[in-house]
């Protein structure tokens, strides 16, 4: 092969496919590949060779540094090879005779080990088949849900109202998608097409159909309408011999399962959609006749089903990995697949187009793992097809509520905080994703934190800090601490698409989206483990003091916001940072405060009560992020169900007693009763030890707490405890605003709710920096974390501040706004 293949990123190639492994005659196509694929074709078997006898080749190091980095441009892979041989040269230069791998050593110094580049194929897809295969938890009864929204679409769908019959499945990462489809084809006919990437091994595995429908060729109406076509002949095919069950039919042309002993592969199935294909594509010739062309196959499949248990002849195209067909546009193209594929689903017959009972329900669905809203069902004003905004068109909303989360966790009781901590428990938390890792891994713990990592970052590459995105920074920060993105914002479906934040509404006309990040252990030790890499913490302040100025993120309640870093700060550093998950771990009160404040709890007797200072010492905490309820009082049984996941309480907003609330779990006293019976009939930590740490934030520059505001943090008032009930608690009065005064003042007793026993351990503090919070002092991996915290306080997007550095902008906008700056 000469050198010059080596100078064009893609090639057009005629390959002979891989039918001979499946025993039958082998068949020609026409696929555009990447070049590196090409090479891998003839060159492969030579890779077992010394690669560093000498310097790799150029064809060679860009095949290996094609499958490690799938996605890199020729561009990108040129470059990389001039630093190989930079690197290599100098290697050697410094150590003669060395016999070591220069490749691999090269990689080394991009950040990215070998064995984190092939996570994501090769344990990735282990679990995903492992999803498939266990037995389908689906407690909220979703897949029904589903199905009745699909027999919605194909019952009203009507050309002269609707775009075309069609609707999109969209969410994070991990929540099932691909097996809900699998789902629906226990019931429904599904023609599945994946049309992932050439070299990537995910499952479920590309369809071999994928190069045609990706090709230069495709981008028309006609080949797709064939694409319709062929898919729908080759069913009639063989249903008409006999009748197949749906989901007899999926596995046979999705995972090859054999339909009978004589039924042939699922390699089969393409050969003939192909042939199909290319005929229909050759027959038809005028725009005119695509509908009827559809129409009367449509009719021959009713007519074939309706000896079926589903005589109405429900059919439902899907297409997964979309965000393929979905690419820009190429110099010279009008439009890009996606709006051929759709104009051709346009033109499928509604359901009340047949004749003679042969009337046919037809859908098409589209799912991709990084889909964002926009790609499928975009606003009609940014829509590429202006039938829709010229012709009030309207297109299916698309389908976001999946509701998997808790699907596969451990239900088995927790009776102490020890029990869970468990890694296994808190794996199976959240989404389905995280325990089918655990199941299928090799190294389950650190297999699944380092897919959590991934997922979160959206790349295998160790950055170094000043390479960190703002989408990268809002989704470490994320699980941990409440953030309310901007739901107008574009980066927000980004941050749902590619960096695990869960969809939670789309409008109507889907120009705002809202978004949240549900309670999810994995998650939360993940982003605990990037905040604690070296620089990190900084960017991600930097860059959230920038998200609230302009606006990206809610910037109404800053002093919750720097509470709750405050306090996830002082548990991680109590942590032992060893094992896997090293800040999922339970703490004590002593610990925490000590961590927090420095306070020497030895001296804290004047103000409370010795024996109860002592129990509330030793209670524990298990606290990896924050989650906000949509209920201003929480009991203590809530509390428990907070504890055993590893959350504080964010409280509801506009909730004057309190703003954070920590469950603590206090050790056993003699007087309490020695189990507790939960309302799920399980034996839990009794409710007697369950107490808490009250936190009230202000953020105002003048110090003025009062006994009223101290007696806000009664417990009795939130209906934590009732009047007869009397546990130790702590309670926190953060005076963060005020940045002159660093004292910490002990506040006796809870005032008017407790005049005799002292069980209240308050604390009052004032100020926010090293002195008053060590636990934001410099240390080797952060710098400067207490100014940046102060910044993220005063961070607000006043309009005469967000021109600072120009100070014409600055005057313009004060004159805009006379009266808002009338005595500035």
């Amino acid at each position: 092969v000469p050198d010059l293949l080596c100078q064009v990123c893609w090639i057009r190639v005629t390959i002979v496919d891989s039918a001979l492994q499946y025993g039958e005659v082998s068949h020609v196509c026409i696929a555009t590949v990447p070049f590196y694929h090409y090479l891998s074709l003839t060159y492969e078997k030579h890779l077992d060779m010394d690669v560093d006898a000498k310097v790799m080749e150029k064809m060679f190091f860009y095949w290996k540094y094609g499958k490690d980095y799938p996605s890199a441009t020729f561009e990108q892979c040129d470059a990389a090879y001039n630093e190989y041989k930079d690197f290599y040269a100098k290697y050697h230069q410094d150590n003669p005779g060395a016999t070591t791998n220069c490749y691999e050593e090269y990689l080394k110094t991009k950040q990215v080990t070998p064995s984190k580049r092939k996570f994501e194929n090769e344990i990735s897809t282990q679990a995903h088949k492992r999803q498939f295969e266990r037995p389908y938890s689906d407690p909220t009864q979703m897949r029904r849900y589903f199905m009745d929204k699909l027999d919605e679409i194909v019952r009203t769908w009507d050309p002269r109202e609707q775009y075309a019959p069609m609707t999109a499945i969209v969410q994070s990462s991990g929540v099932g998608k691909s097996r809900i489809i699998r789902e629906v084809a226990q019931e429904r006919y599904v023609f599945y097409c994946c049309l992932r990437p050439s070299l990537s091994t995910g499952f479920p595995p590309r369809s071999a159909i994928a190069d045609e429908l990706l090709s230069d060729g495709a981008r028309n109406c006609k080949f797709y309408v064939a694409y319709l076509l062929a898919c729908m002949q080759v069913f009639v095919d063989i249903m008409q011999p006999q009748l197949i069950s749906p989901a007899a039919w999926f596995d046979w042309h999705v995972f090859g399962t054999p339909i009978n002993e004589n039924s042939s592969s699922s390699h089969d199935y393409w050969i003939r959609v192909r042939t199909y294909l290319h005929e229909h594509t050759v027959r038809l010739t005028n725009v005119e006749q695509f509908p009827m062309e559809l129409l009367v196959m449509a009719r021959k499949l009713a007519r074939v089903l309706k000896a079926s248990k589903d005589p109405e002849a429900r059919i439902v195209f899907v297409f997964d990995e979309a965000r393929n067909i979905n690419t820009p546009r190429r110099n010279g193209d009008v439009h890009n697949h996606f709006y051929w594929l759709r104009y051709a689903l346009r033109m499928l017959p509604s359901h009340n187009s047949g004749a003679n009972g042969e009337d046919t329900f037809t859908a098409a669905v589209f799912l991709d793992t990084s889909s964002r809203v926009g790609d499928f069902v975009p606003p009609a004003l940014q829509d590429p097809s202006a039938r829709i905004a010229q012709n009030n068109l309207d297109v299916f909303s698309p389908f976001y509520l999946v509701s998997t989360f808790d699907s596969l966790a451990d239900r088995a009781p927790v009776n102490s905080l020890a029990t869970a901590t468990k890694e296994d428990r808190l794996i199976s938390l959240g989404r389905p994703l995280w325990k089918t890792i655990y199941d299928s891994a090799t190294a389950p713990q650190a297999d699944t934190i380092a897919l959590a990592v991934y997922k979160i970052m959206c790349t295998n590459e160790v950055l170094t800090a000043d390479k960190l995105t703002l989408e990268q920074t809002l989704a470490i920060l994320s699980p941990r601490i409440a953030l309310d993105v901007n739901p107008s914002l574009r980066i927000n479906t980004a941050l749902i698409a590619d960096h695990m934040r869960v969809c939670i509404h789309i409008t109507p006309e889907r120009e705002s989206v809202l978004s949240a990040v549900p309670s999810e252990p994995i998650l939360a030790e993940a982003s605990a483990q990037l905040m604690h890499r070296q620089g990190y913490l900084e960017s991600i302040l930097s860059f959230l003091a920038v998200s609230l100025r302009y606006g990206i993120v809610d910037a109404g309640y800053r002093g919750e916001l720097v509470a709750q870093l405050l306090v996830l700060l002082a548990i991680d550093h109590v942590s032992t940072r060893r094992g896997s998950m090293p800040y999922s771990r339970v703490v004590t009160v002593s610990a925490f405060l000590s961590e927090l404040l420095g306070v020497n709890c030895a001296n804290l007797d004047t103000i409370m009560d010795t024996v109860a200072k002592d129990r509330l010492m030793r209670g524990e905490i298990f606290l990896t992020h924050f989650v906000r309820p949509t209920y201003k009082k929480p009991n203590r049984a809530t509390l428990y169900e907070f504890a055993i996941r590893g959350a504080g309480i964010l409280s509801k907003r506009y909730s004057e007693a309190v703003d954070l609330i920590i469950p603590v779990v206090l050790p056993p006293d003699t007087a309490e009763s020695s189990l507790t019976v939960h309302p799920n009939k399980t034996i839990t930590i009794p409710l007697e030890r369950i107490s808490f740490i009250l936190v009230q934030v202000k953020n105002r520059k003048k110090q003025k707490i009062g006994e009223q505001s101290r007696s806000h943090l009664a417990p009795q008032k939130l209906g934590l405890i009732d009047s007869s009930t009397t546990i130790p608690y702590g309670a926190l009065w953060m005076e963060l605003g005020i940045l002159q005064n660093t004292a910490q003042e002990m506040l006796s007793g809870c005032g008017v709710h407790h005049p005799v026993e002292r069980t209240q351990l308050g604390l009052k503090i004032i100020g926010l920096n090293t002195n008053v919070y060590p636990c934001i002092a410099d240390d080797s991996y952060n710098r400067g974390i207490a100014k940046l915290l102060v910044k993220i306080l005063q961070s607000w997007p006043e309009p005469a501040q967000l021109a600072s550095g120009d100070a014409y902008a600055t005057e313009a906008v004060k004159s805009i706004l006379r009266l808002q700056y009338l005595q500035d």
